[in-house]
């Protein structure tokens, strides 16, 4: 039997065909480019106001700001998004960034490292993300695909431990996993208009309702048809909050459609290097 060399040409070949096949991300941002102590240049940031003004913060921050950044190395910087509650206080700081690109991504995954500060017991604080084709509204979780929440509310003082709620159909549903406090989690979420699915992970380990079956969630997709373009972080409810983000990826994935278009030139490009 005749076989053919597997040559340099042959090996790019199939990993331009695999490149395209898994996607390469489409936003990514670690905030080094960013100046400590501003707001970071590619959001849209709403209740930016240093205290005592009112008590929002919404700026990037690293070695030498207060709070200094707890992520990484020395050096690094990330997005510090903070809010106490005080009789000012009405509004939830907002830091949201769009995708860059026209169309919203109908299939695709984002991911993000997260460090929240654990607050005393009795006064929970409330990280919330929206995915969806958002507007500039305070409110949008009713226009958001997908909605994540992490309460720092404990049963017992000196707990670690947060609790995950996922908005399913516009009611929230408590998630089997805990978030732990004052510590770096990556959190990555992968969403499908075609499956009108969503499933989320965190620290690679699946997050399931709290009956531990079910891994896979429905989305609310009236007000976002197409899928994500606007991701936002923010907060709810009248209590502190101090959180930082780092390393936001967004990628799109192929639906399997898609994928079975894909691999009619990846089935070349693997029978001339075989055959």
């Amino acid at each position: 039997m005749n076989k053919k060399l597997v040559t340099t040409s042959s090996l790019l070949a199939l990993s331009g065909a695999f490149g395209s096949l898994l996607g390469a991300p489409i936003y990514f941002n670690d905030f080094e480019s960013d100046t400590a102590g501003d707001p970071p240049a590619d959001f849209l940031v709403k209740y930016n106001e240093d205290p005592p003004s009112y008590p929002y913060l919404v700026d990037v921050v690293d070695d030498t700001t207060t709070p200094t950044n707890p992520i990484g190395a020395p050096g690094n910087k990330s997005l510090h998004i903070y809010k106490q509650v005080t009789e000012n206080s009405q509004k939830n700081p907002i830091a949201q960034l769009s995708m860059p690109d026209s169309d919203p991504l109908g299939t695709g995954s984002l991911s993000f490292d997260l460090y929240i500060d654990a607050n005393a017991v009795g006064e929970p604080a409330i990280f919330e993300l929206n995915l969806g084709q958002l507007s500039s509204n305070d409110s949008v979780r009713s226009q958001s695909l997908t909605t994540f929440q992490i309460w720092t509310a404990s049963q017992e003082e000196g707990s670690s431990e947060a609790r995950i709620y996922i908005y399913e159909g516009g009611s929230s549903r408590l998630l089997d996993q805990t978030f732990t406090l004052n510590q770096t989690n990556t959190f990555s979420i992968d969403w499908s208009i075609e499956s009108d699915l969503v499933t989320a992970s965190l620290n690679g380990t699946s997050l399931t309702d709290n009956s531990g079956a079910v891994t896979a969630f429905g989305f609310n997709t009236a007000n976002s048809p197409d899928g994500v373009s606007q991701v936002r972080f923010t907060s709810t409810g009248g209590r502190d909050v101090s959180y930082f983000v780092d390393n936001i990826t967004a990628i799109p994935e192929p639906n399997s459609s898609a994928l079975l278009m894909g691999m009619l030139p990846l089935s070349l490009v693997l029978s001339r290097i075989c055959c």
